[in-house]
């Protein structure tokens, strides 16, 4: 298929990369249902797919340097949850970064 002159090739199947990522996103993903099982609903779907379309673009930032840092989002979850706060962190991190730059100067200003 070809976007804006860029074609995509669908060699992805067979890319052990794409395998590894996909699998590991689809452990947390049945992780997460295993101990959240409310959000295996209907209603609770589109959440789940823009929580992970989330992850998915932050991860995808990462490899491309679109985020200022090396594995700058990975190590900030790292380093700041102790694995019982998680959600927490990830939830604070996508506000952040659903907040424009000239607002968080803003904020910080008032901190």
């Amino acid at each position: 298929m070809t976007l804006a002159g860029i074609t995509t090739v669908k060699e992805i199947r067979n890319n052990a990369f794409d395998i590894k990522a996909t699998s590991r996103l689809n452990r947390l993903y049945v992780e997460l249902l295993q101990h959240n099982p409310e959000w295996d609903t209907a209603e609770r779907r589109e959440e789940m797919n823009h929580f992970f379309a989330r992850l998915i673009f932050c991860f995808f930032a990462e490899d491309t340097g679109i985020f200022n840092g090396n594995n700058l989002f990975t190590k900030t979850v790292e380093q700041m949850s102790d694995g019982t706060n998680a959600h927490e962190i990830l939830t604070e991190l996508f506000r952040a970064m659903n907040t424009s730059p000239k607002q968080r100067q803003s904020r910080s200003a008032l901190a």
